[in-house]
């Protein structure tokens, strides 16, 4: 049996128009307008980095306000929290302290000084000596040889190589006398009161003075003496080194001398008296018998 065609009510039914503004309706184009491109490539357009770096800055110097504003409060803060010191009316000031510059081996200038060959001058005219440096100092020791037993003079010439005048202490020197491997006396080890006098050195200028030596042997401070008799054994003969010494520290060339036996002193024989003054006093002449 043939098919019959189905009666549809929707295809009888006239189709509606889409509404506008719902899916499906097409989009109505106005006059004079133009639907927006993006460029091509994905490209972002120039205007839009140069709004994007202005944005950044704008940023950045609030930013930075907010952060200076934030300091400013913490420092004020913190002014007004610590306790303001008071003074005391009994306090002394603190004196301000003056610069030390070293003009030379000698001294040590302060502020305002000035080095001559007086001494050290200050600001107020005021003069000033100051002590003598070992490096500014030329010592020369003078000895001579001599006989066993004998004290040995020591000549000592001292001379200022400085630009000022300073002040020296003689008792600081001392010597040293050696033979050898062997130190015979070595006055830097004792201990002992010295008569000290102070020296007023000129620049230039030269001071002699002396020390002596008692020609002993001596075993640090202490004088030997093997024969316990109460003397100090002198030096043997020999050749002895003779060394200067300023505060325990060698100062000034070495000297060498001599010391000799002494001269055993001869003795003269007595005379003894002849034969013929012999007989002439034992037998007188003939012509006194008789009387």
């Amino acid at each position: 049996m043939p098919n019959r065609p189905r009666s549809s009510s929707a295809s009888s039914s006239p189709s509606r128009a889409p509404r506008a503004g719902r899916p499906g309706a097409h989009p109505t184009v106005r006059s004079g307008g133009t639907s927006p491109r993006k460029p091509a490539g994905g490209q972002v357009p120039p205007s839009l980095w140069v709004r994007r770096i202005i944005t950044g800055l704008g940023l950045l110097v609030i930013i930075a306000l907010i952060v200076w504003g934030v300091a400013k409060a913490v420092s004020a803060v913190t002014k007004s929290s610590a306790p303001e010191a008071t003074p005391s009316a009994s306090a002394t000031p603190t004196p301000t302290p003056t610069a030390t510059v070293t003009r030379s081996g000698t001294a040590a200038l302060q502020d305002g000084e000035q080095a001559t060959a007086d001494g050290i001058v200050d600001a107020e005219g005021r003069v000033r000596i100051p002590a003598c440096a070992s490096a500014d100092l030329t010592v020369r020791p003078t000895i001579s040889g001599g006989e066993v037993g004998q004290a040995r003079n020591i000549s000592v010439a001292i001379e200022n190589r400085a630009g000022v005048a300073c002040s020296f202490e003689f008792g600081h020197i001392d010597f040293k006398i050696s033979t050898g491997d062997e130190t015979v006396y070595d006055g830097s080890k004792c201990q002992r009161d010295r008569e000290s006098a102070t020296l007023l050195l000129i620049p230039g200028d030269t001071w002699n003075g002396g020390l002596t030596w008692d020609g002993g042997l001596y075993s640090g401070c202490d004088a030997k003496d093997r024969n316990s008799d109460g003397a100090t054994d002198p030096a043997p003969a020999g050749t002895y080194r003779l060394q200067l010494l300023l505060n325990g520290q060698t100062v000034g060339d070495e000297r060498v001398f001599t010391l000799t036996q002494p001269v055993q002193p001869t003795t003269e024989a007595t005379p003894e008296p002849s034969q013929s003054s012999t007989s002439e006093a034992t037998n007188p002449p003939q012509g006194e018998e008789g009387h």
